[in-house]
């Protein structure tokens, strides 16, 4: 082919070769790699002896070939968003069996839609008419899914991305409106302070004694962490539960203990954590509390996954310290 300049532009291994008959560089990176490549910039056009015969990307394994007669002015124009959009439809599929998700995931709700998951959305679906509605409140794929008791609620925890920055956290959504009510997984980045059992997550305000099915306080919202807050979960979340009144959250993340953070869910706040195993993640696949536990007492816990058999677990509130002298 002949490119804009004469000059015989090959394709496949010939495309190096047409460099030695034109000031055209064989190979060179992306047009904008100087803008930062995110969002609507402007992108001057390349002189048309800049552009390269073959373009590297990142993430491409063997170089992109330029066309031969090429535009330079596209390249501007390719920077901008386009004058049509794209609405979701409907979602295929869903997270099954993966990487990071062998906890349960599919769950029917008493009108008879059902509750799961497909990459970061959480997908509620009527199967009388085929219509789904969507909590898009993740930044990376849902890894575990519960219900609150009252089934109101329900809450979806993600796992973690280095390359997009994003951290594993646990969301309690309303299924009806879609709207997020709390997000848990952050303590402050004190150790010492951490280790303690008690952690006030960021933006938590003291909220107003509420019944278990009650939603919390508009003002219970949760708030980006600041800077000072760190992530509680390593990798991803395996598996949560609700209490059986509703009021705590448990949660498993991935690290090499498998650690297990009970949280007060409207408050953001983290009340103790434990290693609960030492296995290659996801080494725990389920949770189970005991029902019938006595306001203010003892909840038994039951964790299901690689081990042999399930381990029992107690959650006891704390003991008062004695006033007064004897």
């Amino acid at each position: 082919a002949q490119g804009a300049d004469g000059a015989s532009v090959g394709v496949g291994s010939g495309a190096p070769d047409a460099a030695a008959a034109t000031s055209r560089p064989a190979f060179g990176p992306p047009f904008d790699r100087e803008t930062g490549r995110k969002g609507r910039r402007h992108v001057a056009p390349p002189d048309r002896d800049s552009v390269p015969l073959t373009i590297r990307y990142r993430f491409s394994q063997s170089g992109v070939h330029v066309p031969p007669h090429f535009d330079p002015r596209l390249v501007t124009r390719s920077a901008l968003p386009p004058d049509m959009s794209v609405r979701r439809e409907f979602v295929y599929g869903y997270n099954g069996l993966g990487r990071h998700n062998r906890a349960p995931n599919v769950f029917a709700l008493a009108d008879g839609r059902v509750l799961y998951c497909a990459a970061a959305l959480a997908i509620v679906y009527d199967p009388g008419t085929s219509e789904q509605t969507f909590f898009e409140g993740h930044d990376d794929d849902i890894t575990c899914v519960a219900l609150h008791p009252a089934g109101r609620l329900a809450v979806t925890g993600q796992c973690a991305s280095a390359l997009a920055g994003t951290a594993p956290w646990l969301a309690v959504w309303d299924v009806e409106s879609k709207q997020e009510l709390s997000r848990v997984g952050w303590v402050p980045d004190d150790r010492e302070a951490s280790t303690l059992g008690r952690a006030h997550a960021p933006g938590a305000t003291p909220a107003p004694q509420l019944p278990p099915t009650a939603l919390p306080a508009a003002h219970a919202t949760a708030v980006p962490p600041p800077a000072a807050y760190r992530a509680f979960y390593q990798r991803s979340v395996c598996a949560v539960a609700f209490s059986a009144e509703g009021s705590l959250l448990i949660g498993v993340g991935t690290d090499d203990q498998h650690t297990i953070g009970v949280w007060n869910w409207r408050r953001r706040e983290l009340l103790v954590s434990a290693p609960s195993l030492t296995a290659r993640p996801p080494g725990i696949h389920q949770l189970a509390l005991a029902p019938g536990a006595p306001p203010g007492g003892s909840l038994t816990l039951v964790s299901v996954g690689l081990a042999a058999q399930p381990k029992f677990w107690t959650l006891s509130p704390p003991q008062k310290q004695p006033t007064g002298t004897q």
